[in-house]
């Protein structure tokens, strides 16, 4: 039986290994694709992307291959929803065949602006700028404390705040043949009322899931957020194999 393919797209300053340990919570009729973005990882030495173009471009070049007849699934956090939303919208552009299930998580809805008072992180001095990554969680402590670690980490994270930050989307009518799953922290900044408008993008299911805890609840809720992915994707791929 073929496999379904799990795309995951990782938050700003994450490599393709935040989703590793998803391996051995999966179920075995899904097959996992963590995605590694230009400029970390095992792409270290290329470069960081200048804006959500360039960086869907390059992923979109990167996955292709792996798409065609196939049946598939994308997941993101944070900027990795961002990434989800632009990729599936290249697709669907594209007139490509869309994922079975866009999984968007911690990230408001593309179309919500931002609020006047809310500072533009990326241009940040570096001080401020690491206590500001502290703020959110999710950095290992010891990353911050080691020079050689910080000033390889500090310009990937704050090129992929700077493409969060500049990112404009006004098109309210784009809508998916996917369903999607949206996932989202009570304590984190993005409100419950901002994560429901989600719902204008799709045209079938639509579901909401919330986890006690900040920005990076994938990261302390992580067996419970791949159970959540088990059940919606091996109920997508019966109905799929069995037409």
């Amino acid at each position: 039986m073929n496999k379904m393919k799990l795309f995951c797209f990782p938050y700003a300053g994450g490599s393709s290994d935040v989703y590793r340990n998803w391996k051995k919570y999966l179920d075995p009729s899904i097959e996992l694709y963590p995605v590694e973005l230009s400029g970390r990882g095992r792409r270290m030495s290329e470069p960081l992307y200048e804006n959500m173009q360039e960086l869907i471009e390059d992923v979109f070049r990167k996955i292709e291959p792996e798409l065609k007849n196939s049946t598939y699934a994308f997941f993101g956090h944070s900027l990795g929803s961002m990434v989800v939303f632009e990729l599936a919208r290249k697709l669907l552009q594209d007139n490509i065949q869309l994922p079975e299930v866009l999984f968007v998580s911690g990230r408001k809805a593309p179309h919500l602006k931002r609020k006047p008072d809310e500072k533009l992180t990326h241009i940040l001095n570096e001080e401020e700028f690491i206590e500001e990554i502290m703020k959110l969680g999710g950095t290992p402590k010891e990353l911050l404390e080691h020079k050689e670690l910080l000033d390889l980490f500090l310009p990937v994270i704050r090129k992929d705040y700077k493409i969060a930050e500049q990112y404009v989307f006004n098109d309210k009518n784009v809508q998916f043949n996917s369903d999607l799953v949206v996932l989202y922290g009570t304590k984190d900044e993005a409100t419950y009322e901002e994560m429901l408008e989600w719902k204008a993008y799709s045209s079938r299911d639509c579901n909401f899931y919330s986890f006690e805890d900040g920005h990076f609840f994938i990261n302390s809720y992580t067996q419970q957020i791949v159970d959540l992915i088990n059940n919606k994707l091996k109920v997508k791929s019966q109905h799929t194999f069995t037409l």
